[in-house]
């Protein structure tokens, strides 16, 4: 019998719609409700997109969920699921858009861009101070994943310092200037000018940036964070930016998110926050190379192949 997709992801681009409609390997597809009813749910063999957890034991013919996203902390628990099923994710798919979100904190920060935006706004003409130059920054990169090896590499062309932390270290890529294990990050962090986390939520990597590691960063260092708002302990984090000893912060994600009118985030000092945006659906060809991932993995699935970015249960990513 040939296995049904259900398709529930409402960023799809009408092109995309048809690459998956018109797959190669000629499996029906039927695009689902947002969110799926439980009907809809139960037909289905194959999945793609963003489902509510809950939902998830409704689909009792399952044997593989493709996620549009990287982060899969939501689903990465069998006890979601009526029986066995291959879980992927969308690693690789996201490496171009956050790491030139990445970037572009990092050089806002480092030429105090929101300074001169505050004096714009007041109509205001004047220097506000000496900027830092990136080339020679000591910039330690935690996660070498697809996120964290791109944002590497560009700091790396720029002239920056780069260290690397890894759960294991292995052979260093020529873009990094050193590589470091996760036991040694510590180390890695000693003397940072710019930390750049780049990690998925999982139980290692929660407040693995400590009010302890904080306090020890150098006078000025600056936080940037992408991966999940658990792994820093935000508190710490605001203490140093109110009071200078962090010269400033750039974070994607944080805790809880939304973030509640009147949280201390708001107000603190040389922070820039987005709204979980940096990867999300907001670049076209991010887009894309999810359906691409989607689709080279259904001709794995009918090839009785193994699966491309398949998540490990017990790791959680």
């Amino acid at each position: 019998m040939t296995s049904l997709i259900g398709v529930s992801w409402d960023f799809l681009t009408p092109g995309n719609r048809e690459r998956i409609l018109y797959n190669p390997q000629g499996y029906p597809v039927r695009f689902l409700s947002v969110p799926p009813t439980k009907e809809e749910m139960e037909a289905c063999d194959i999945l793609f997109g963003m489902f509510p957890p809950k939902l998830l034991k409704e689909a009792k013919k399952l044997k593989w969920l493709q996620t549009p996203c990287a982060g899969v902390e939501q689903f990465a628990h069998k006890e979601l699921y009526a029986g066995p099923i291959t879980l992927t994710n969308a690693a690789g798919a996201y490496g171009t858009a956050i790491s030139e979100h990445l970037l572009t904190l990092t050089l806002m920060l480092f030429r105090r861009m929101g300074e001169y935006y505050e004096q714009q706004q007041k109509q205001q003409w004047g220097l506000v101070g000496q900027v830092r130059p990136v080339f020679g920054a000591v910039t330690t990169v935690v996660g070498l994943g697809d996120i964290g090896s791109a944002y590497a590499k560009k700091m790396n062309a720029l002239g920056a310092i780069v260290r690397g932390v890894r759960r294991h270290t292995g052979e260093k890529p020529d873009y990094l200037d050193q590589l470091y294990s996760s036991q040694d990050l510590d180390q890695a962090l000693e003397g940072a000018d710019i930390v750049a986390l780049c990690l998925p939520g999982t139980k290692n990597t929660v407040n693995i940036l400590s009010a302890e590691r904080i306090r020890r960063l150098k006078k000025g260092c600056i936080v940037l964070n992408i991966g999940r708002g658990s792994a820093i302990d935000q508190d710490a984090l605001i203490q140093g930016l109110n009071n200078g000893s962090l010269g400033g912060a750039g974070l994607d994600v944080m805790t809880p998110e939304p973030l509640p009118k009147g949280h201390p985030l708001w107000s603190a000092q040389n922070l820039i926050l987005t709204p979980h945006v940096s990867g999300q659906n907001s670049m076209e060809l991010t887009l894309d190379r999810i359906v691409t991932l989607f689709l080279e993995n259904l001709a794995h699935y009918a090839a009785g192949e193994p699966f491309e970015h398949e998540v490990d249960w017990e790791l959680g990513y």
